[in-house]
């Protein structure tokens, strides 16, 4: 990842120590990094501006790092290696990012740890109403159906394809019989303007906020070969998502 030094054991080390430092009232604190992922709950300000100024020695404060006041009143750090990109920048084959194999959806809150995800090679980007969009759909029997319903936000991740068999196990089995992503090993983090979560391995992560949703009416398949793929006549939930926000790596090829 291009302009990103990660801190030797020694400097992590000094970090955490840095962060266990508390007050009567500490802010609260996330640390992300691309080759670990660490939350600190209470930490004092002087600890955070100990953090601060190490990021600045090592030229580690922009793009990759951002901060904010969080919902809680602390401190948010956000380092997934990935960069803000404007959505009127935005460029990307769409043929190429829904034919990899190596896309997810997924839907819920991080915050609860709600949520659940699943494969998808189907939808579309573009505008509708003025507004820029994803289009995913979803069957019936899918388990992250449940939190499309639920919840008002999704993201779509797009990762390298040394992720591919990682993305494709979520795609295979069911939330339902356990955490499987926990056992697929990828890892879940806050998004910056939705509750959905993103995944830190990802090379692009598209948040959105659902606008629109309809059941998929077989009366209007107008190419008979598309009802081939509904023998069990399960057809898809569609759900336009407005794009709320777009973070891409400068090395990805999309």
């Amino acid at each position: 990842m291009a302009g990103l030094f990660l801190p030797g054991r020694e400097t992590q080390n000094y970090l955490a120590e840095s962060l266990c430092e508390v007050n009567k009232n500490p802010p609260r604190l996330f640390f992300y990094m691309p080759s670990f992922l660490t939350f600190f709950d209470t930490v004092s300000s002087d600890a955070f501006n100990r953090l601060d100024t190490i990021y600045r020695f090592y030229d580690m404060t922009v793009p990759d790092v951002k901060y904010r006041d969080n919902s809680a009143g602390g401190y948010y750090i956000h380092m997934t290696g990935l960069k803000p990109i404007k959505i009127n920048d935005f460029m990307a084959n769409p043929f190429q990012i829904w034919q990899r194999e190596a896309m997810l959806l997924c839907a819920g809150d991080f915050e609860s740890g709600k949520f659940n995800a699943m494969t998808v090679g189907w939808g579309s980007l573009g505008t509708m109403w003025r507004k820029p969009f994803a289009q995913v759909v979803v069957r019936p029997s899918r388990y992250t159906m449940k939190f499309m319903e639920k919840y008002n936000s999704f993201t779509l991740c797009l990762f390298p394809d040394e992720y591919r068999e990682k993305v494709l196990l979520l795609g295979r089995i069911s939330g339902r019989d356990g955490d499987k992503i926990a056992q697929s090993g990828l890892s879940p983090v806050k998004s910056e303007t939705i509750a959905a979560p993103g995944f830190k391995e990802a090379e692009l992560i598209m948040e959105c906020t659902k606008i629109y949703f309809q059941d998929m009416d077989p009366a209007g398949f107008i190419d008979p070969e598309i009802d081939r793929d509904y023998p069990e006549n399960d057809f898809h939930r569609i759900y336009y998502g407005r794009i709320e926000a777009v973070h891409g790596c400068e090395t990805c090829s999309l």
